[in-house]
């Protein structure tokens, strides 16, 4: 059986996958509307899938930072988001 794209696995290289949104699109937690939304159309135009048909990988990228984007730019999602990310990182100190 061939092998299936990237794309249609939906997987990013381990170090992409355990990027938070922020880290994603080259933010910190203080970044502005402004700051997101710049920082996504950076992203957009360097991963859209048209513009790189050599990366196998471009089509999840470009979809994983319009995820960071619709979750950072909305402050409802973006405040449920850092909570979570929180909660996540206070997790990690228990052994």
């Amino acid at each position: 059986e061939p092998e299936k794209p990237v794309e249609q696995i939906g997987t990013l290289p381990e170090k992409e996958q355990n990027m938070t949104h922020y880290e994603y699109l080259g933010l910190t937690p203080e970044a502005t509307k402004a700051d997101v939304k710049k920082a996504y159309y950076r992203h957009s135009k360097n991963f859209h899938p048209d513009k790189n048909r050599l990366d196998p990988y471009a089509n999840v990228r470009f979809h994983r930072g319009q995820k960071a984007y619709e979750t950072l730019y909305d402050d409802n999602k973006r405040k449920q988001y850092d909570i979570q990310l929180q909660s996540d990182s206070a997790l990690e100190g228990v052994t």
